[in-house]
């Protein structure tokens, strides 16, 4: 059963490898440990009860944090329900059950980054830009959740408008990921490609470059999303995360 159990864990890991989960580590490690637990509880067998995931959501609730002292951070506890989840997802789909448990649900992460925008100032900052190029960096940014240094690092090649998709090459943890666009941030890329991008560029690679043609650094483009936060009413500090010198 042991080995069952094993080769549920690698399937799994498999699965969140491919869709390039930024936390598929911890997914890993969550699983790993769920699947332990529920073989100690339940003597081996593969039956996911509601009553164990009852029993397990307690246990995480409550064990001890290995790294330092206290319980498991709420954001943590998020993650490992999650991970749940997903390994429920892969049974369901791959046929190797017909029905599973609740997954109980997720706590509310408390909210200690200031500089989060609720959906209101992500409209606000919109509603304040005053060109094109200002536009599409919010796109990307907030409609994409690129960082800074993906945004700078960004090539016209990258950014397939037909198909919807923006690719991030050398992400965070050098991972290479695809991020659907929405119409809105298919349009807003588009106006800026063919209605305000120099032609002059003197880096034809990049899809964002400055007013002499060069690509568009890192500092510059959080410099640009400070000045229209500073257009706004908004009195958070907001800079995008992942900024290059």
């Amino acid at each position: 059963m042991r080995d069952l159990f094993q080769q549920l864990l690698e399937e799994y890991t498999r699965s969140i490898e491919v869709r390039h989960y930024a936390s598929h580590v911890m997914y890993k490690f969550a699983v790993k440990e769920f699947l332990e637990f529920h073989s100690k509880r339940a003597k081996h067998s593969t039956n996911f009860s509601q009553a164990d995931m009852i029993a397990y959501f307690e246990y995480i609730t409550t064990r001890n944090n290995k790294r330092r002292s206290g319980t498991l951070a709420q954001s943590t506890i998020n993650h490992y329900l999650f991970a749940i989840h997903l390994l429920f997802d892969y049974l369901l789909t791959m046929g190797y059950e017909d029905a599973l448990p609740i997954v109980p649900a997720y706590l509310r992460a408390e909210q200690t980054d200031p500089s989060v925008l609720s959906i209101d100032e992500v409209k606000e900052l919109y509603r304040y830009c005053e060109n094109k190029e200002e536009t599409a960096i919010l796109s990307v940014a907030y409609g994409c959740g690129l960082r800074c240094s993906e945004i700078e690092a960004l090539n016209i090649k990258d950014v397939l408008l037909r198909d919807g998709i923006l690719i991030v090459q050398n992400g965070k943890n050098a991972k290479r990921r695809e991020v659907p666009l929405s119409d809105k941030v298919v349009s807003d890329l588009k106006d800026y490609l063919h209605n305000y991008r120099t032609l002059k560029s003197k880096n034809r690679q990049a899809f964002f470059v400055n007013k002499y043609g060069y690509r568009l650094r890192g500092n510059s483009i959080n410099k640009r999303v400070v000045q229209i936060t500073e257009r706004t009413s908004i009195t958070k500090r907001v800079t995008l995360h992942g900024v290059t010198n």
